[in-house]
């Protein structure tokens, strides 16, 4: 199952590693990370700040060499933890206890020091974790903050924002404005607006958009293409091709994107006009297993129905149990109807209609048409 175009969620990360930057001639640059429903991919490594007074004043002092020499690297970041840049290295050990004891709250302090003078990393650090606080104001303050310090990755962040109106009231303006400022080093933002285009109906530039995002190696711009190749995209079902959804596919894979492998099997099953073949059934148990959830649905229902897998209901079940206890959105709400489904007809299960309308009745909440279709008929 791929969803439709213009709904991706990400979510920047600041890195749980103490010591992912890296001086050079450009400054101090730190990791870019994406997180959506896809998985995870690393965007490179961004500049600290766009402006240059901001990457001038913060400087590294330690040598980070945590593996072969953590008591020097420990004895100089304690010596140095006036330094905004080592104070955050430091906290960022001691909150997460890697190589020192753990201690949360010295190495929280250490952190909100650093933010306190303006370390735009540290700031997005705090930002996430407010936000895994639910403290939702405090984080967009953060990021706001590491944004006007010229931060790229705070820039996408705020841009992604008022694209979608979390936290803020959605403004096209303020998100080119940002997405712009961010693109030629977070090419994330690319793909964003790629979104907008199509949502104000250009499809070209739609396209052009995720191209030069893919061209910066951004490849969940791939998904959206391929999404769109595969002809899935209401009234525009006239861009499919599916020698072009392949290819998409094939660079997922390559570069170790697990929703490739689910995108290449639904290509393969229109290619092959819907006629059984068990490369499809590995296709999406490899998508599964590489964390791209959504293909968690595409097979079980492989195993309930035995059209590319031989049929097997315990493994139906036990997929779409574990999708309905460990995920939300519309991934729980296709498990709970399949799981609604097995117990109704009983299978591989006692035949149990209470616990089906359970499930049932969950996806019904959310508005989920055939839950409440069945519903309907059983009651």
């Amino acid at each position: 199952m791929l969803r439709k175009v213009g709904v991706i969620f990400v979510v920047l990360s600041a890195t749980a590693c103490a010591s992912p930057s890296k001086e050079s001639d450009k400054g101090i640059s730190i990791p870019c990370e994406v997180q959506n429903e896809y998985g995870a991919i690393g965007c490179g490594k961004v500049p600290l700040s766009l402006k240059e007074d901001v990457s001038q004043k913060f400087k590294e002092v330690c040598p980070i060499d945590l593996e072969t020499n953590p008591d020097r690297t420990l004895a100089c970041l304690k010596e140095n933890k006036d330094n905004p840049v080592e104070a955050y290295r430091l906290g960022n050990l001691e909150f997460y206890g890697h190589h020192v004891e753990q201690n949360i709250q010295n190495g929280l302090e250490l952190i909100q020091f650093s933010v306190g003078n303006n370390y735009p990393e540290a700031m997005l650090w705090l930002a996430k974790f407010y936000e895994a606080q639910k403290e939702y104001n405090k984080s967009l303050t953060l990021i706001k903050d590491a944004a006007e310090l010229g931060n790229p990755l705070a820039m996408y962040s705020l841009g992604f924002r008022y694209s979608k109106g979390i936290g803020v009231t959605a403004n096209k303006e303020l998100t080119f404005k940002w997405l712009n400022m961010s693109k030629d080093y977070v090419p994330a933002s690319y793909t964003e607006m790629a979104t907008l285009y199509f949502e104000n109906g250009d499809v070209e530039k739609f396209i052009e958009y995720n191209e030069k995002a893919r061209s910066k190696k951004y490849w969940f711009a791939d998904v959206e293409l391929a999404i769109l190749a595969l002809g899935q995209v209401s009234g525009y079902e006239n861009y499919q091709d599916l020698k072009k959804a392949e290819k998409y596919a094939q660079e997922l894979i390559t570069n170790k994107v697990a929703v490739g492998y689910a995108i290449k099997a639904q290509t393969l099953s229109m290619m092959s006009n819907n006629k059984p073949n068990s490369e499809i059934c590995t296709l999406y148990k490899k998508a599964f297993d590489g964390g791209y959830h959504s293909a968690g649905i595409n097979l079980g229902a492989e195993y309930l129905t035995g059209d590319n897998c031989n049929k097997d209901f315990y493994k139906a079940f036990s997929i779409f149990d574990n999708l309905y206890k460990n995920t939300v959105g519309d991934v729980k709400v296709l498990a709970a109807v399949n799981l609604g489904t097995i117990y109704l007809n009983g299978l591989g299960v006692t035949r149990d209609l209470n616990k089906s309308k359970e499930y049932l009745q969950y996806a019904a909440n959310v508005g989920y048409p055939p839950a409440i279709d069945m519903l309907n008929l059983l009651n």
